[in-house]
């Protein structure tokens, strides 16, 4: 070793320590509002009433069964499993865990564009770390999916790059050991989301960019990733058809509306990485009309770009291609070619374009740094004021995370047109602002008249306020829309018959349970009403199909019983429960029903141990109590 190396090795350790450290530093700086804010929109799906992060086996449950969670992501359950036995649901801890993995991820994307010698390698770094872009994908809990899978996507990357020998001399055995490290981040990446499929096209780029041509075993080395991700690609398309919803009319569109949609997609994330301003939750969905020339401007010009930075890639170079390539490439699982949920309210979201955003972020960078390279000072103020003015806004629009109301007010002050925002301003105001609640759905039909779940929650307001007709309109307005609102079907059913509308009720419940014989709750709650009103013969039909479906249903088995202790010889009823108690011997209920029926044949004995049974069974059942408090009276009269 030449004399001096250590002292060099050691100063460059050191710089990179505090380079990391800086990063980090910045990033936790950028992100203070968002340690102190708390839950906000699905966050109660993923985490706050999600028993699989709840409980203690929901661990094996998260890994084991594809609809244990929202998505199949069993990576991010995983964490917030860890996270719930270690702070329960405190939100800071959550929000912290997300900013670190930010943080670190940036640090790993520096580690690998100084690896592959790319000018600026820190500010780009830097600058991912701090892009107000990203604010989505940090402060919202949720997104822990972008966070983690971007984690596991750098490391997954470096231990390929040093496999491919960028930077490394491995030894074959190391490489050996660097290959499968690389295959199984990847999957850890794509079991936290995967947008990160992209990961082996990325990597392929790079070989082309810095190789002068790709050689077969380029393509057989990744083949496995390539199949992998596919493979992973199909589960997440299908889930978001089948489970999470995205079909129907509002996604309906023609290949030609795709790839306007895809065209136009990637020139506003473009924008927003050069401009993050204005940044919204919910953006605008555009109206795409495939007979209007002026939108296909939008991909014709993303073609055109591509052209020309093939054209050129002898004279300026490969890499400003690689770059939008990997951008273009990245997004492409969300710019309209694959439907997916969020395309209902806008076609755009910040946090689609998380990984993305690194090769545009990496090319204004990277053209800087070459064109200021004889002005190291002022490349250096320009970075500093370029990370401060992001740092900045980063701060300033954390904020808007920080709960329900922030997020939708400051969605709806900036999309007017927002009907998600509007539609949960009003549900916030349901309880204790009940006119803004009013106001706030009735803007929502504006915007969107087919908003069966406007009409829904205005029904409930019009409750609220003691306002039926106004009530029962809005109710049969969102079943109107959407044949499937089986708790709307329910709630307009029982609240006919509260207000005297019997048979429209009845009509409204029999409809229903039509249409979904196999809905449980639907059926007791049709046939607990329909006993209460002594319709005891349809209300026992009702419990039959219950029990049919559920043989070990009580609430169907007890609600038989008091049926039919309510309009058959009490010989019939004592017959049936004895018959059902041999199956569900210890239910309270039932042994009440069977003493009750005993009392009504006059068999005094034989109800009072099956009301001391109840007792025994269940000490606080009052109704139970009673009638041995009655038989007993009654006996010593």
């Amino acid at each position: 070793m030449l004399p001096g190396m250590t002292e060099l090795r050691g100063d460059s350790a050191r710089k990179n320590a505090l380079l990391a450290a800086g990063i980090l530093a910045a990033t936790l700086l950028a992100y203070i509002p968002a340690m102190q804010a708390g839950y906000i929109w699905d966050d109660d799906d993923y985490l706050l009433e999600n028993e699989s992060v709840k409980q203690a086996s929901g661990i094996v449950r998260t890994w084991s069964d594809i609809s244990a969670n929202p998505q199949f992501y069993p990576m991010v359950f995983t964490t917030f499993w860890i996270e719930h036995q270690m702070w329960g649901l405190q939100p800071a801890g959550y929000h912290i865990v997300n900013i670190l993995l930010h943080a670190l991820s940036a640090i790993f994307l520096w580690r690998i564009l100084k690896r592959l010698e790319v000018p600026g390698a820190a500010v780009a770094a830097a600058l991912f770390a701090l892009h107000p872009v990203h604010v989505e994908s940090v402060a919202w809990i949720t997104e822990r999916k972008n966070v983690l899978s971007g984690l596991f996507y750098m490391l997954s990357m470096i231990a390929y790059l040093r496999f491919c020998r960028f930077g490394d001399a491995s030894s074959n055995s190391k490489r050996a050991v660097l290959y499968v490290a690389s295959m199984a981040l990847f999957v850890m990446a794509l079991l936290s989301k995967t947008v990160t499929c992209s990961l082996p096209a990325v990597i392929l780029l790079i070989l082309w960019w810095k190789r002068d041509r790709l050689h077969w075993r380029d393509f057989a080395a990744l083949a496995p990733m390539f199949a992998i991700g596919l493979a992973f690609a199909r589960i997440t398309v299908w889930m978001e058809r089948n489970v999470v919803g995205a079909e129907g009319t509002e996604w309906g569109f023609s290949i030609f509306d795709r790839c306007l949609i895809a065209g136009r997609s990637l020139w506003f994330y473009a924008h927003k990485i050069v401009v993050p301003h204005p940044l919204m939750f919910n953006y605008p969905r555009w109206e795409i009309d495939d007979t209007q020339t002026w939108q296909y401007i939008f991909p014709v010009a993303i073609i055109a770009v591509l052209i020309a930075l093939f054209s050129m890639r002898k004279r300026i170079g490969k890499g400003p291609l690689i770059a939008v390539l990997m951008f273009a490439g990245t997004l492409v699982p969300a710019i309209g070619f694959f439907d997916v949920y969020p395309f209902r309210y806008s076609f755009v979201a910040d946090h689609f374009q998380y990984l993305a955003s690194i090769g545009i972020i990496v090319l204004l960078t990277g053209t800087a740094a070459h064109l200021l390279k004889q002005n190291q000072s002022l490349a250096m103020i320009i970075s500093l004021l370029v990370m401060l003015a992001f740092g900045a806004i980063t701060f300033r629009h954390s904020r808007v995370f920080y709960a329900h109301g922030t997020l939708w007010a400051d969605t709806l002050e900036k999309n007017e047109n927002s009907w998600i925002a509007s539609n949960h301003l009003g549900m916030m105001f349901m309880e204790d602002r009940p006119d803004d609640a009013i106001r706030m759905f009735e803007l929502t039909l504006q915007i969107k008249p087919d908003h069966e779940l406007a009409h829904y929650n205005l029904g409930h307001v019009y409750v609220g306020k003691g306002n039926p007709e106004k009530a029962i309109e809005h109710l049969r307005a969102a079943i109107a829309i959407d044949s499937s609102m089986i708790d709307a079907a329910d709630f307009l059913a029982a609240y006919l018959i509260k207000h005297n509308r019997i048979e429209e009720g009845f009509k409204t419940w029999q409809d229903m349970v039509d249409r979904y014989p196999d809905h449980i709750v639907l059926r007791l709650n049709y046939a607990d009403t329909l006993r209460r009103h002594d319709r005891h013969a349809i209300a026992i039909e009702q419990y039959g199909h219950v029990l049919k479906v559920e043989p070990s249903n009580a609430d169907a088995m007890v609600g038989t019983a008091k049926s039919l202790n309510a309009s058959v010889a009490a010989a019939e009823t004592t017959k049936w429960l004895q018959q059902v108690i041999e199956s569900v011997p210890n239910e309270p209920r039932l042994h009440n029903q069977l003493g009750m029926a005993f009392e009504k044949d006059e068999k005094a004995d034989k109800a009072e141990a099956h009301f001391r049974k109840a007792i025994e069974l269940a000490p606080n059942f009052i109704n139970a109590r009673r009638n041995l408090d009655r038989l007993l009276n009654d006996s010593n009269k």
